[in-house]
């Protein structure tokens, strides 16, 4: 608190500008947790966007729920009303760290690939082109929902078919 913040607030304001500031992202940790999370997801996807297009990314997809789970991130993607979970495994979320992705990206990748291919131990590689780049999610089922193995984000003409190829889709 600073001398001039003193000597032109009384004590009720203070208070009061403490209490908003303490409050402002909620009352309970978990809240507190969930926006921070949500800052700082909005925060590298303008960055993204900024890096790689100059222009606003329009993401189809929000995510709803995020449950730690004892092999990375179970999440809760809304996608036009339909809900689909999908688990990122630790190393995944790793790679989205290195690579500077967020689960929004990749969650849209998933779910609204421009193509899906089969790769090794069948597993299947959904693409989605960003600018010069393309998002390569890796991902497989355990039972009946998909998990993440891992995500890249190389030049898209090393990867990228012409899309329309789809091998699998998570949602049908």
């Amino acid at each position: 608190m600073t001398l001039w913040s003193i000597s032109n607030y009384s004590e009720t304001d203070i208070v009061a500008h403490c209490l908003w500031e303490m409050t402002s992202y909620g009352y309970t940790q978990e809240a507190i947790k969930k926006q921070s999370i949500q800052l700082i997801e909005k925060n590298k996807r303008a960055k993204f966007e900024e890096r790689e297009t100059g222009e606003d990314l329009q993401l189809n997809v929000l995510i709803i729920d995020r449950i730690l789970h004892p092999k990375g991130v179970l999440f809760t993607f809304d996608k036009k009303g339909k809900q689909v979970r999908i688990l990122f495994l630790r190393h995944g979320i790793d790679r989205m760290a290195k690579w500077k992705l967020t689960p929004e990206m990749v969650g849209e990748t998933l779910l609204e690939p421009e193509e899906v291919l089969i790769g090794h131990y069948n597993r299947f590689i959904a693409h989605k082109c960003y600018g010069q780049h393309i998002l390569r999610a890796v991902y497989e089922y355990d039972d009946l929902n998909p998990s993440l193995i891992t995500v890249y984000f190389p030049h898209k003409d090393r990867y990228y078919e012409g899309g329309e190829r789809f091998e699998n889709k998570i949602l049908k």
